[in-house]
């Protein structure tokens, strides 16, 4: 049987169960890697603004995860929460969410991640997509700045529109990669735009190539092997990379924590861990 791509599971779950538990499941089904999502409780970037209380509180996760054999493939501090915003035209915002970003890199490298994840940020309504881009560009030229100070690689690309939608396809995704020409900025897809029909696969695979380093799902519980077998079918570049599963429970508190471990499971037998065929 041939390993491709791994399968990696993001513990914003952890925000609903506790660490002891979801890492107990990811090791009995075969997984070794994370995404190491930065919020309450494992660990919220907003509470640790002292370099030295964050570098203590992280150095307390990579000693556990060590011991439990997780490697961390990438760090996502939570940027779902307003006034984060990288391309935000408030310039107090765009700088703040660029210092928060620039403390997500370091922290990056305190859990010895490959990457961080960031998104593009957002406009608001009435506002010219480009004036937006604009400012994404400005802020991400000072953070591959300190990506490469700190040798650790940034993550992006399109997502959701409840997350960002200046980054919201593959034409601005390629127009912020041709800017910056960095070894430090790489490709993350979204797995949900293919499952929506948004957009081919196979136009990422062209554009990008080897510069593509993951691709991000979120797959919700009740739709879990349709959502599975739609991705694995779209294209076989996402075969070859890894995925970085978002595990959506079900509504039901009675059913939350038993989808989830359901869904764990079925990765673990279905995949042992890895994308294959």
């Amino acid at each position: 049987m041939k390993q491709k791509g791994k399968m990696i599971i993001s513990t914003i779950m952890g925000q609903k169960i506790s660490p002891d538990l979801w890492m107990k499941w990811i090791r009995e089904n075969g997984f070794d890697q994370i995404d190491f999502y930065g919020c309450f409780p494992l660990y919220s970037p907003f509470s640790y603004k002292d370099p030295q209380m964050r570098k203590e509180r992280l150095s307390g996760w990579t000693k556990r995860l060590r011991k439990e054999q997780l490697h961390v493939f990438s760090y996502t501090p939570e940027m779902r929460n307003f006034p984060l915003n990288l391309a935000d035209i408030n310039e107090e915002i765009r700088k703040e969410t660029v210092t928060y970003c620039e403390r997500a890199l370091e922290d990056g490298v305190s859990l010895e991640a490959e990457y961080v994840r960031v998104n593009g940020g957002y406009r608001y309504l009435g506002l010219p997509r480009e004036r937006a881009f604009d400012q994404l560009c400005r802020s991400m030229e000072i953070l591959l700045n300190k990506a490469e100070k700190e040798n650790i690689c940034i993550l992006i690309g399109p997502e959701d529109w409840d997350t960002t939608n200046v980054l919201d396809g593959c034409h601005q995704t390629a127009s912020l990669f041709e800017k910056f020409q960095s070894p430090y900025l790489k490709i993350q897809l979204n797995g949900n735009l293919f499952l929506e029909g948004k957009e081919p696969a196979a136009w990422y695979r062209h554009l990008f190539g080897g510069n593509i380093k993951a691709m991000g799902v979120r797959l919700q519980a009740e739709e879990f092997d349709t959502e599975l077998k739609m991705l694995k079918e779209a294209d076989s570049l996402l075969e070859r990379i890894p995925w970085i599963a978002e595990i959506e429970g079900e509504n039901s508190m009675a059913r939350f924590m038993a989808s989830i471990k359901e869904s764990i499971c079925r990765l673990g037998n279905n995949l042992g861990g890895d994308i294959q065929e």
